[in-house]
């Protein structure tokens, strides 16, 4: 039997003793991995229970410090921030099936100490382009 390869990932919170989408369409979706799975199928898990409580002031700090590097550099916004997540340690990247999949954990689901490691990164990226974020 060839079994399919696929993935699904969802953000969950708990409410009421129970883990519960925190996105409607994350459930639509879970509905339609489970549909597509072949019977005997193994499926692995991966969860990771972490704090969201990073300020906004520490968003707007990392954003503003993006804008000013991708300027800087001639990179674009998105791909400046996808460097940041990436020396962050806030990108997950698997390869299946000779298939490279990347995740980027969203700054706004990161808590505090994840936005400040962000934070340092962007400081030491600045120092190589001349720009002192401290």
């Amino acid at each position: 039997m060839t079994q399919k390869s696929l993935i699904f990932t969802g953000h969950l919170k708990k409410e009421s003793g129970k883990l519960v989408y925190s996105q409607p369409d994350n459930a639509k979706k879970y509905e339609i991995f489970v549909k597509n799975i072949d019977e005997g199928q193994y499926v692995d898990v991966f969860f990771d229970a972490h704090k969201d409580d990073g300020s906004y002031a520490q968003i707007a700090k990392i954003k503003v410090c993006i804008r000013a590097l991708a300027t800087e550099t001639g990179d674009t916004f998105e791909d400046t921030q996808f460097m940041v997540k990436e020396k962050s340690g806030l990108c997950i990247k698997k390869v299946r099936h000779e298939q490279l999949y990347i995740e980027l954990k969203s700054f706004g689901d990161c808590s505090k100490e994840e936005l400040s490691l962000a934070i340092n990164t962007i400081i030491e990226m600045g120092k190589f382009v001349n720009i002192d974020f401290t």
